[in-house]
């Protein structure tokens, strides 16, 4: 539809269609969720499109009083009188308090909306409609179409009047989701208010601020820092359970936060806008590309206000809060005010829990107020009351129930009659007649022994007993051949060396026969009656040669009476000690044997030694020796471990079980120390 159309056809039903379409539109687009500066461009446009306008604007009324544009479309001239000036701020100020479309001439289309004067001719008219929501004024529109026909005027005035209800449908659908987002802002902070301010503790409250604040502002990752110090540390970080100090990230986070406290003031990074010095910005640098962050808001929180000793406001620093953007989005105004809630909810709840923290002997009495707690609140006095009974009874218990007082060791058990076999002599075993397990009786041959110098110093001796004999035969042949020949010198030298062969050959005799019962030692017989205990006897001793005082092999007799050689250890020897001073009777022993642990057996001490040994990986012991009765002999083996309890009389049971624990803490905490 053209120009020349609008104003001289009549309305007809095309033209009503064609501008239903333009208010539909614009219904639409004030129904869409835009801004208003987006908003304005796109009505204007419309209207002037559906009105056959050129020329459009907003104005604003400034807080100063003047009218400025906030917004034109089309050309406008760049300069303007005085005279003009005042004159459309008049009809802007009537059009604001009317309320109402106003029509007005204008003389020139670039110029401002003015009355015509005198004979000037006029070239088109200017419509300004004012856009009041709930009677407050938004804005005044300008639009300038070349029409002067009074019917074109009210029609375009008809049709402003409708456009400037459904800008004034906007502005109110604005309003309503602004207050809807300011009051679910509002909700948001509430919450976070109240979750953070439910814990004192400064480890849960700073992951609570960490975690929502993160979700409040819509970062990527919030961590929280206090002071410590001149530094700060980090507590917390959003989405994460504990913090390890020891990481590249949270010491760079430690350093950001470190010269923010020192500048005392927020920054964001990258930003023209915050300047920081050239360390900072340095340090900003490098953190982002090696963490491969796109935007770091750092901001100190501040304590809240206090009086120094003049009487002043101060604000200490005492946290800090660090946004960071991993996706390159800019800060906007709602999400920079989020921040700063944030802070402000931080400020409260670190100046607290840091207060908190500090009051003297802290977790001391964090515990006793939770035991006050569990013990004395209402529902669980009668919880209380039953288990303080219960623990007065164990008390009790343990100081006036006696037990058996017992000293448990370790040992060996053994044939009562046991002994052992030693070489007679030095020499080789040549033959064994026993092996392990064999029963022998006393006089039965073991072994057999031979000995080579004993069998060079036999053939020796027996040689020369030969010799011997040929020289006595000798002497005597010719002391009875030439009786009547032989001088008396020579007879009485015969005579005497009859004498010495004679006891020379006695000699050898005696000697002889001492060879001889060596000899026969050098057959080993048992001692006693017995079973061979000694393992694999034959193999460790056949063809070995063996020492004269070696033990060759041990010999128990295992069907007589039993014995137990207990080691016990030195630290628990006085007890025993005393307890066999004090009683009468033999101790009694209640031993198991590791071959069968099922069964118990009892014992009687009869012997203690009085002095303590380095016995292998044991220590130092004292040896127990106590005597068993054979009738339950029939499976026990020599040297079989068992584990015994002497019985030391009877004691409380809180002594019994707190013995070792004392025993311990006299030695090494009250005798080392005091």
């Amino acid at each position: 539809m053209t120009l020349s159309s609008l104003h001289a056809v009549p309305e007809n039903a095309e033209r009503q269609d064609r501008l239903r379409e333009w208010l539909e539109s614009l219904r639409a687009l004030a129904e869409s969720p835009i801004d208003v500066r987006r908003f304005y461009g796109e009505w204007l446009v419309r209207v002037s499109k559906a009105v056959g306008g050129d020329t459009a604007r907003v104005w604003c009324l400034e807080p100063s009083g003047r009218w400025e544009p906030a917004l034109a479309l089309g050309a406008l001239r760049p300069t303007e009188d005085a005279d003009t000036q005042a004159r459309r701020e008049q009809l802007l100020n009537d059009v604001a308090k009317g309320g109402q479309s106003v029509a007005t001439l204008v003389t020139q289309l670039n110029d401002v909306a003015s009355l015509p004067d005198g004979g000037a001719q006029p070239t088109g008219s200017a419509f300004w409609h004012p856009v009041t929501v709930a009677g407050a004024l938004r804005g005044v529109i300008e639009v300038r179409v070349p029409v002067v026909t009074r019917a074109a005027q009210e029609g375009i005035l008809k049709f402003m009047g409708q456009a400037g209800v459904l800008a004034e449908r906007f502005h109110l659908l604005a309003d309503r989701r602004e207050l809807s987002d300011m009051a679910a802002l509002a909700e948001q902070e509430r919450r976070l208010f109240i979750a953070v301010h439910r814990h004192l503790e400064l480890n849960r409250m700073a992951r609570t601020l960490a975690d929502d604040g993160r979700a409040l502002t819509g970062c990527d990752r919030l961590t929280v820092l206090v002071r410590r110090g001149r530094r700060q540390r980090v507590v917390a970080v959003s989405a994460q359970q504990d913090v390890d100090s020891r990481s590249g990230v949270v010491r760079a986070l430690s350093d950001l936060a470190t010269r923010a406290m020192r500048q005392k003031k927020d920054f964001t990074f990258p930003d023209p806008e915050h300047v920081v010095d050239d360390a900072t910005t340095e340090v900003l640098e490098r953190y982002v590309d090696e963490h491969d962050v796109k935007r770091v808001v750092v901001m100190p929180v501040k304590s809240p206000v206090e009086k120094d000793r003049q009487g002043r406001d101060v604000q200490r620093i005492i946290g800090t809060i660090i946004a960071e953007y991993f996706r390159g989005a800019e800060v906007s105004v709602p999400d920079q005010r989020r921040l700063e809630t944030v802070v402000r909810c931080a400020s409260t709840a670190i100046g607290n829990s840091v207060t908190h923290e500090s009051l003297f002997l802290h977790g001391l009495w964090k515990r006793l107020g939770r035991a006050h707690r569990l013990v004395l609140e209402p529902g669980t006095r009668r919880r209380t009351a039953l288990i303080g009974i219960a623990l007065t009874a164990a008390i009790a218990a343990l100081v006036f129930v006696p037990i058996a007082d017992t000293t448990y060791c370790r040992g060996t058990l053994q044939p009562a009659a046991r002994r052992n076999v030693f070489a007679p002599l030095d020499g080789t075993v040549r033959r064994m007649f026993v092996k392990h397990g064999d029963r022998v009786v006393k006089g039965q041959p073991l072994l057999e022994l031979r000995n080579t110098d004993l069998d060079i110093a036999a053939a020796d001796i027996e040689g020369r007993r030969t010799s011997l004999a040929e020289q006595k035969i000798s002497v005597e042949r010719a002391l009875l051949d030439d009786r009547g020949e032989l001088p008396p010198q020579e007879r009485a030298r015969l005579s005497s060396e009859q004498s010495q062969i004679r006891e020379q050959l006695r000699s050898l005799s005696r000697q002889a026969e001492l060879f001889a019962e060596k000899r026969r030692h050098l057959t080993v017989v048992s001692p006693v009656d017995g079973e061979v205990t000694t393992w694999n006897a034959d193999h460790l001793l056949e063809n070995r040669p063996v020492r004269q005082g070696q033990v060759l092999l041990t010999l128990a007799a295992v069907g007589g009476d039993w014995e137990l050689e207990l080691a016990v250890p030195d630290d628990r020897s006085g007890r025993v000690i005393r307890a066999a001073a004090d009683n009468s009777s033999p101790l009694v022993v209640r031993f198991s044997p590791a071959l069968d642990p099922a069964l118990v057996h009892d014992a009687e001490v009869v012997e203690i030694q009085n002095s303590a040994e380095l016995r292998g990986t044991e220590g130092s012991t004292v040896l127990v020796r106590a005597a068993v009765s054979p009738q339950d002999a029939t499976e026990w083996r020599p040297g079989a471990e068992v584990a015994a309890q002497i019985q030391c009389g009877t004691r409380s049971l809180g002594y019994v079980w707190s013995r070792d624990i004392t025993d311990f803490f006299r030695a090494k905490v009250l005798f080392r120390w005091f």
